[in-house]
């Protein structure tokens, strides 16, 4: 066990604001928590910059459990040493500094400015305009393709972790169940190893073969959890769960829920959603060059650092305007 990590500190986050973490980072704001993490935003004291740190916080997890919290110390170093491997592609923040100080473990990232989908989502009464979506999904495949090629699997695609910068970005966050790939298999394919670390699955999202332990997990099935992310923000709804679904229990179109909704984007989630693998898209680049067959979009600048995303359907005669961040982000 790391003598240099205290596994049973209890430190408040509101009450550390203010102060300064190694003497250089000064923690302004609480971002978020987490099973193991509490997330700030701070300010580097060298730069003057805005950063993003991550504290390992294991008092938020079962006091008698040590091994747990060790595991949980385990999995936010790898979630370091990975984003450190795949920082130079696009949508992926940033790690600037990871240390141990004061008897636990820090991550500093680039801070972004936006929010995920999910907040977004609320702005617009729980739903986001398809043409948006569409774009998310395009980006966010684009950057899953990337890393898979670079034999990484996020593993936790959601909502809640697609986030929408303010300057047009779309970023890709929280690698905490990040695992490495094996080298291909014989059909090209990567397969996931065997990390050893417990996987704590997103139920709404997770896909089949996430739930079953000898079953592999490789691209298609971030995917899956893709798909269902674009789901949940179109609908405002839930898409049935992949362990309902295994019992019987049928997937609603988005079709059904969304009226007017372009039968290619009803299909495309759908796709996207299917139990079987082979089913699905078979990588980032096969899904957002199927969206690209029928939607072009275009990023503008509207002032005060903000974008706006519109969106053209190539085989319709419509042209909604999917607005990224707007004037209802404040």
């Amino acid at each position: 066990m790391n003598t240099d990590i205290d596994l049973y500190a209890v430190r408040k986050p509101e009450a550390r604001l203010g102060t300064a973490v190694a003497g250089r980072y000064r923690l302004e704001t609480v971002q978020g928590t987490g099973g193991f993490s509490v997330i700030y935003k701070a300010q580097d004291l060298e730069t003057g910059g805005p950063v993003a740190i991550k504290e390992f916080a294991p008092y938020q997890m079962d006091a008698a459990d040590a091994q747990q919290r060790m595991l949980g110390l385990t999995q936010m170093r790898r979630e370091a040493d990975i984003l450190a491997r795949v920082q130079d592609l696009p949508g992926i923040p940033g790690v600037l500094d990871s240390f141990t100080h004061d008897g636990t473990y820090y991550v500093v990232k680039e801070y972004l400015d936006g929010m995920t989908c999910e907040e977004h989502a609320r702005r617009f009464r729980g739903k986001i305009p398809y043409a948006l979506v569409g774009y998310i999904l395009s980006e966010t495949a684009s950057i899953l393709d990337a890393v898979h090629q670079r034999g990484i699997l996020h593993g936790d695609v959601s909502p809640m972790n697609i986030f929408l910068c303010a300057d047009g970005r779309v970023c890709l966050i929280d690698w905490g169940n990040a695992d490495e790939l094996t080298v291909p298999d014989a059909t090209g394919r990567f397969l996931q190893t065997a990390s050893g670390l417990p996987e704590a699955v997103n139920q709404e999202f997770a896909a089949p073969e996430q739930l079953v332990a000898s079953v592999p997990q490789d691209s298609r099935t971030d995917l899956y959890c893709l798909a269902a992310a674009g789901y949940r923000s179109l609908t405002g709804q839930f898409p049935r769960s992949a362990a309902d679904r295994l019992h019987g229990q049928p997937l609603v179109p988005p079709s059904a829920v969304v009226a007017g909704l372009p039968a290619f984007f009803n299909d495309l989630l759908l796709r996207g959603l299917s139990i079987a693998k082979p089913d699905r898209f078979q990588s980032g680049a096969e899904m957002r060059e199927e969206i690209a067959r029928h939607m072009s979009f275009s990023v503008t600048g509207t002032g005060a650092g903000l974008a706006a995303v519109s969106a053209k359907l190539l085989q319709e005669k419509r042209s909604p305007l999917g607005v990224l961040i707007s004037r209802l982000r404040r």
